[in-house]
């Protein structure tokens, strides 16, 4: 049975952390922890009678998975529908920390769905293919944008593609322009 409820305003580098209990009453007092001693505080502060709620970031799975090992319940909060904390006129790490522990001890957490490790795999995987269909195409209109500066048709227009007519050096071209833009090539 979860007693403690812990809020964590996870950050890049820290994680300002303050639990309650089900009356929400302070008894874990607000504290900053590095991300890299967040293990170890959780190894010693937390669990099997804690419940600890996080909002989504970018490190949130990577936290999530390692609260797991120490918490009797992780919770990934929805943070479009935790309107409390942005709403709150007084808006800092800890009383947002306060305003987590709080809403889950009072059972008004709106969580999201936590992908499997393995589709958090997939989705990384496609995010970075993403990334490098992008990257190649940059590349290839920054080739034709410098062909075209220079008067030069690239190989693969449709015309060349079609068996159209080409400047018979345009490879020797290209060369000699990516030497004189780029000496490093």
């Amino acid at each position: 049975m979860i007693t403690r409820f812990v809020g964590m305003d996870i950050h890049k580098q820290y994680a300002v952390i303050v639990g309650v209990n089900r009356e929400q009453e302070v008894v874990l007092r607000s504290e900053r922890v590095s991300m890299g001693d967040l293990e170890r505080w959780c190894s010693r502060h937390l669990g099997e009678h804690d419940g600890v709620v996080t909002e989504v970031t970018t490190n949130t799975w990577a936290v999530e998975e390692m609260l797991k090992r120490y918490a009797g319940q992780v919770v990934v909060a929805n943070p479009y529908k935790t309107k409390l904390i942005a709403e709150a006129q007084i808006k800092n790490d800890k009383v947002d920390a306060r305003a987590l522990a709080c809403l889950l001890a009072a059972n008004f957490i709106s969580e999201v769905w936590i992908p499997s490790p393995q589709v958090r795999q997939w989705r990384q995987l496609a995010r970075h293919r993403g990334r490098l269909r992008k990257q190649c195409t940059q590349a290839k209109n920054q080739i034709h944008h410098l062909l075209q500066a220079h008067n030069l048709q690239s190989a693969d227009t449709p015309e060349v593609a079609a068996g159209g007519a080409t400047h018979p050096q345009t490879a020797a071209s290209a060369d000699r322009v990516l030497r004189e833009t780029d000496p490093g090539v």
